[in-house]
């Protein structure tokens, strides 16, 4: 705790005024170097009143250092020192402080305050956005959130007292209803893409996989010996730096799925036709490619994997819904026909069943019915 030495002295200058000096003794700084802040006063009275209040937060466990670090550089230091993040949220925390570091980077972070914040908030949804849009609920949401961390570490480091990004409320974001298809819609697209090259790649995308482990799954992360594939490794687009190749977020996302005798099948198919157009190019296959890849060879980028797949349920005159949602109409799928929910989670790499429930398993008008007509003949059997 800091403490405080021989607290006021007096000072007489050369003009014969007379001032009040108070020395404030604080804890070493993080390289154990002595940190001491001095402060002048006209009288002994107000030297007391201040130094009243300096013991009062020392007592309080709120007293800290000045700091001329201004929030920019705080926030700065603070991404510095995350380095284990993967490319793709580390580019997320930099765009959600970007409106920070504009408006307020420049501000001393012990001067930070919730009406800055709340300033902040109004900016960026009244027209924060792309040509004078405001930007949404979600985004503004996120740029608080990771403003939080950023000052939740300063806190914890005795930078500032208190974590002014905590106080600030949230705005409303709009419930957004995932839609998923039903199981004959899946079937229908099952068969729109029967002829398709790439219906390896569709078959494991209504099995539920995410569509960067799809596009990141290589040919040494499928055994079709063993019948199962192994989730090792994501491709997804991070802005201002194109497609990264990482690890899954979790340590659950890192999975082995079984692999049905269909779907063996059909990587047995594909990779027979991958030899065939190496072999036209004068190249061979690596256990180290990725499997969705074109003619050529090159990689499917994940954007144009969306595309296609778009442009496949408009073929199949089906109901349009976005490629994410095909994973949860199969998890979904799976919690409505009895699949434990600790087994669904354990398939989409979840570690927590409870968001695996809360996200993805959503009820279908299909099983709503049939739950409706199961109640309706228990209560009137019991009549």
């Amino acid at each position: 705790m800091p403490r405080l030495r021989e607290p006021i002295r007096k000072v007489v200058r050369s003009n014969g005024s007379v001032r009040y000096q108070v020395r404030v003794d604080f804890n070493p700084d993080a390289d154990g170097r002595r940190v001491q802040r001095y402060r002048t006063f006209a009288t002994r009275r107000e030297a007391r009143e201040w130094l009243a209040t300096v013991v009062d937060e020392r007592a309080k466990g709120t007293l800290v250092a000045p700091s001329r670090l201004t929030v920019g550089e705080v926030l700065d230091e603070w991404l510095d020192g995350k380095r284990d993040l993967r490319p793709s949220t580390r580019r997320t925390y930099v765009d959600a402080l970007k409106p920070v570091h504009r408006k307020l980077g420049s501000r001393p972070v012990q001067r930070l305050t919730k009406a800055d914040l709340d300033q902040l908030v109004s900016q960026m949804t009244d027209g924060g956005g792309r040509h004078g849009r405001g930007r949404g609920a979600r985004t503004v949401t996120i740029t608080l959130n990771v403003l939080q961390q950023a000052l939740n570490d300063a806190a914890q480091q005795g930078l500032v007292v208190r974590n002014v990004a905590s106080l600030v409320r949230r705005p409303r974001q709009a419930h957004l209803e995932m839609t998923t298809w039903t199981l004959a819609e899946i079937r229908r697209f099952e068969q729109a893409v029967a002829d398709e090259r790439l219906r390896v790649a569709w078959l494991l995308t209504i099995l539920g996989l995410r569509r960067g482990e799809v596009l990141g799954l290589r040919w040494k992360d499928v055994s079709p010996e063993r019948s199962e594939l192994r989730i090792r490794q994501t491709r997804v687009p991070v802005s201002g730096q194109g497609v990264v190749i990482s690890e899954p977020k979790t340590t659950r996302g890192r999975r082995v799925l079984p692999l049905d005798p269909y779907l063996v099948e059909a990587l047995r198919e594909f990779r027979a036709l991958r030899e065939r157009e190496a072999a036209v190019l004068g190249q061979e296959l690596d256990p180290a490619d990725v499997i969705v890849v074109d003619e050529l060879g090159s990689p499917i980028p994940p954007d144009k994997y969306s595309k296609m797949f778009r442009a496949l349920t408009e073929t199949a005159h089906l109901r349009r819904i976005r490629l994410h949602d095909v994973r949860h109409t199969a998890l979904t799928l799976m919690a409505l026909n009895g699949v434990p929910l600790a087994v669904v989670a354990a398939w989409a790499g979840h570690a927590d069943p409870a968001f695996t429930l809360r996200v993805y398993a959503h009820s279908q008008d299909d099983a709503i019915r049939d739950a409706s007509s199961l109640l309706t003949r228990m209560v009137s059997e019991s009549l």
